[in-house]
Parts: structure tokens; sequence; C-alpha cells
């Protein structure tokens, strides 16, 4: 039995420096490994960081000296901090093995094992089976060089990266995340997710996938790096049963369906969604969607009554122009008809657009916001491109010299300085779009007046004002010189 300590690094000192209005989403991916590697034997512990409000500074003083294995993740922004927090475990731990998987990890493997030499091995693509056979392999000093999905340095120093392993084909025999080794009642959901018809219970919180994987190919999206673009489903009746645990062990009211895309037409969906009617918990959910996947207003219908609070749409962009060069293959008519059922469906529901993909201009990011103020989304995002590495849109940028702004503590949702530019415009532009869309959206009289008169409770105040600070604190963002 080996003893393995799985950390969320901090990454507030990362998050800190742009303005937030995120809340605080439990490390699911941790407790997914924590779970199959307990399940097989090992004896397993989750550090999250971010929950306590522990700082790379006092990171030592919560850091055993019995580890045999520690695992972190890696999202670009924070892979600096998971690389401190591996130097810091091993000042106590010497001789334990540092593993580290996540999107970053598995879109350059190569470059991360060479970047931070404290870094014993990598994790391409989904982690568990991998993680266990390289936690059985060092427990019993075994060979591990050839352990499928797995990087590692050779013996003459150079880094070894190995095949993928494949998939998981039934998600149903995986076990339910180790829930039990997380503060649950700490999460929360970010404040756009706002209590908009006064009902809702925020928290407790957590986060819940249904399904891995999305089959579609937007250049800007990373999805592709870890679960690749195969989709695999869980069986209606295993979510209903970590949905009744969550609710009546956990006392959670609050789930953001964390699939890339949620609501698919057929047996299955509706399955859940009569399950979840059925059931009548005090339990409410939001989940992501496709302006193209909305097609039935009964459908619709029963997502609302199921307890859908929130339908989030990656919209991107309102020029058709764009949407083609995203490969998101989209039109103006599916947004504005999505938009139309939502309101007729009676569910709230946000808008994710980017600014600054290659082709965006000045004229086509007018189009964007002046249809989000004709199909009027409950909430409306506004952000800068990032090219996340794994995607078409970093292979671009690299290609076309176009990243300005290389520091991965950067590559954060909004930056104070964009990462790239594209060929019409420059950072200073960017920001200067961004700018112009919170104000144009947010402070038009109508919004603020319908706000205003949906206020049903203080806890509905209290998430409000959460919001209004963020978008406050953008119009502040310093110009770059």
């Amino acid at each position: 039995m080996a003893n393995v300590f799985l950390i969320n690094a901090p990454y507030t000192e990362v998050y800190s420096k742009v303005p937030t209005a995120e809340g605080l989403n439990p490390p699911l991916g941790l407790a997914y490994i924590a779970a199959y590697l307990r399940e097989n034997g090992h004896e397993i512990k989750i550090l999250d960081c971010e929950a306590f409000k522990i700082g790379l500074k006092d990171l030592h003083k919560y850091i055993p000296s019995d580890i045999d294995v520690l695992g972190v993740g890696s999202m670009s922004a924070s892979v600096n901090s998971s690389n401190k927090t591996i130097e810091i475990v091993k000042e106590r731990n010497p001789d334990c093995k540092a593993v580290m998987g996540g999107s970053h990890m598995s879109a350059i493997p190569e470059l991360t094992l060479k970047s931070y030499p404290k870094l014993d091995y990598g994790i391409m693509g989904e982690a568990e089976e991998t993680m266990l056979e390289l936690v059985n392999a060092i427990e019993k000093e075994k060979d591990t060089e050839n352990i499928l999905g797995t990087a590692s340095r050779a013996k003459d120093g150079n880094v070894r990266v190995n095949p993928r392993r494949s998939l998981i084909e039934d998600l149903d025999k995986m076990p339910y995340p180790a829930y039990d080794l997380l503060p649950m009642k700490k999460y929360s959901p970010p404040a756009h997710h706002t209590n908009f018809d006064g009902t809702v219970k925020l928290t407790p919180f957590s986060l819940f996938f249904s399904s891995r994987g999305c089959a579609y190919n937007c250049t800007y999206c990373a999805s592709k790096v870890v679960w690749t673009r195969k989709m695999r489903f869980r069986s209606a009746e295993n979510v209903l049963g970590e949905i009744d645990l969550l609710h009546q062990d956990y006392g959670v009211h609050c789930l953001e369906i964390a699939d890339d895309i949620f609501p698919i037409e057929g047996p299955r969906l509706h399955k859940i969604l009569d399950g979840l009617i059925e059931r009548n918990y005090d339990l409410k959910f939001n989940c992501l969607n496709r302006v193209d996947l909305v097609r039935k207003l009964d459908t619709m219908k029963k997502i609302r009554k199921a307890g859908c609070y929130l339908m989030r749409f990656g919209v991107e962009s309102g020029s058709e122009i764009v949407l083609k060069s995203m490969k998101k293959y989209t039109t103006k008519d599916q947004i504005r008809d999505a938009f139309k059922m939502c309101k007729e469906a009676g569910i709230p529901n946000s808008a994710s657009l980017i600014i600054g993909h290659p082709g965006e201009t000045r004229e086509t990011f007018r189009e964007t916001l002046d249809l989000m103020k004709e199909v009027q989304p409950t909430i409306a995002h506004f952000f800068i491109a990032i090219p996340l590495v794994g995607t078409e849109l970093y292979d671009m940028a690299i290609k076309d010299n176009l990243i300005e702004n290389p520091d991965w503590e950067n590559w954060v949702q909004m930056p104070e300085i964009p990462v790239m530019r594209n060929e019409s415009l420059s950072p200073h532009d960017m920001l200067e779009l961004r700018k112009m869309a919170y104000k144009e959206f947010y402070f038009r009289p109508s919004y603020l007046i319908q706000k205003f008169l949906s206020i049903r409770n203080f806890e509905q105040i209290k998430y409000y004002l959460r919001g209004a600070r963020a978008v406050v604190s953008l119009l502040k963002v310093k110009e770059i010189a």
C-alpha cells in the first residue's frame, strides 16, 4: 500500500492579479483519482489549498513526511504553482515521486518535464488507470518506463513520452469521486450563477460530470487534450445515484454539470430529467449547451422543471465569418432561436464570447455586441482569446508569431495583458473592446432595472454585488503602455 498525497496547488496568487467573480470548485479530477486508487488498496489524502486558503508561503506546514507519491494537476496558468508545490513537498519527502497530470502536461509533456527538474512523471490524458499502474509500479519498485500514458526521464536524461492509454469505455465501472476527502461545505458557484429566481440555494455546491469528451472541433477548446473527441456517457441510473449521494450525504443544493455538452437529446437525457423530477429534491443545476442543439421547446421546459437554474452557451461570436474561423459552424439565426427558446422555457441563460480570435476585427466584434444586445442573455461574458496549449488556436498563434505574453501565469480568463494579438487587433485593442462590451451590455438602463426588480432575497443581493464588483474592476484594468 502506497501513501499517495494529492494536492490542489495554490492558484490565488495567479488569479488575484485579475478581476474575478469566480467561486470555488472542488478539484473533481483529484477526487476521481483518489477514489480509484483507494478502491485498489492505496492510502489517499487530498489537500485542497484553495479551499483552506493555503498559499505557497505556508504550504510546508501542511505537508506530512511519509509521502510515497505526490500528485498535482496542471492548467497552464497554474503550472508554475504546481511545480513550486512539488519543490516544497520534496523538501520534507526527498524520495517521493512527483506526478503531474492535467491539460498542460497532456499537451506539452516533453517541455513540461524539461522545465521542472523536480517533477518525475507526467500523465497524459485520462488519469485514473495510468495513475494506478504507475503507483503500483513505484510501490513495488518495478520498471515504470513503458507505462502507457506517461512521460518520464530516461537514464540518459532525455524525456521519454509513451503512447497514450486507451480511454475507459465503461464510465459506470468507475467509483464516484472521493467527496469524503474534500471539504464540501467550502465550495460555491461563481457570482454569475446568481440566484435569478430567488428559489435556488447556491450552497453547498459541487461540480458534476455525467459524460467525458466533446465531438466538436472548435479551434480554441482544450477539451480534446485530455478527453479526445470521443464522447462517453454514464448511464442515467449511475448519474442519478451520484446525485442521490451528493444531496443526501453532503447536503448539496447546487450542481454545475461540467460536461462539455449536457442536454443532448435522447432517451438518456430524458431518464435523467425524469429522475430529478420524480425525486423532487431541493436541488438545482446549471449546464453547458450549444445553440444549435436547442431544438425542442418541450425538452427545454422539462430541463427547467428538473431544476435548471442557468443554461450556459458558448456563443463565442456574433459574426459568422469569425464563427467559421473558430470551426464553431453555428449561425446568427441559431443563436437567436436558442435564446428565444430559453426565454419561452423560463430558463435563465448566459453567453460566453471571445474577443480577438484570428479573423476578428473591430467590425466583427461590433456584430457580436449588437447581437448580444438583441438576444439579451441573462448574463454575458466577454473573454479575450487565450491560445490554450494543445488547441488549434495555439498552433495558429505559434505559426503566425501572435503570442506576445508568453509567461504561463498570464494565461487566465481575464488577463491584465492579453496573451496574443491577431492580424487586426493588438492586445491594447482587445482590452479596449472588452471594456466597451461590458459598459454597453451591463450599463443599459433596461438591464439594470430588470436586475433590480428580480431581487428576491439577501443571497441574491450578495451574488449580484460580487458580480458587479468584478465588472467594475474590469473597467479599471490599466492600459498597456
